[in-house]
């Protein structure tokens, strides 16, 4: 039994270093750091501008928040596990963005997967809200949502 922890957390963290240096490589002169939380998550972030809703649920793989003048790019990988019930067709509060990145005004966008669509909602306190509007329920345990913008603060 202890060999298999052993073995599990060796692939954990091999996994790990593999996405932190592909990272490396996307965001040259950048700072990177790396949070984890009680769930065993690893959340990889530039400088953690935003956090997910993880009493909720939600996670980010990455997310990349980056300023010019009053431009902000967000670029999001999502992930959450898939509650049976869940109204997918209201918004559900997947996470916040910090204060240094609120919008001048809420901002509407969107984001496809093959068989669904959503609509993602930045609002002017912060909070990042999602919904789907197009396709049927997430379905399975787990889904993860590449998601990217650019909005004016």
């Amino acid at each position: 039994m202890e060999n298999k922890r052993y073995l599990h957390r060796k692939k954990t963290t091999v996994i790990t270093a593999v996405i932190l240096l592909l990272l490396s490589m996307s965001f040259k002169n950048k700072e990177i750091k790396v949070r984890t939380v009680s769930t065993n998550r690893v959340y990889v972030t530039d400088t953690i501008p935003f956090a997910p809703n993880i009493s909720n649920g939600w996670g980010a793989y990455v997310s990349y928040l980056y300023t010019d003048g009053d431009s902000v790019d967000m670029e999001l990988i999502l992930n959450r596990q898939v509650p049976e019930g869940n109204k997918w067709d209201d918004f559900n509060e997947f996470g916040t963005v910090d204060s240094a990145y609120f919008p001048v005004s809420y901002k509407l966008a969107g984001a496809n997967e093959p068989n669904r669509e959503w609509i993602i909602s930045i609002q002017t306190d912060g909070k990042c809200l999602i919904k789907l509007v197009n396709g049927p329920d997430p379905e399975g345990s787990f889904i993860v949502l590449p998601f990217k913008t650019k909005y004016k603060k």
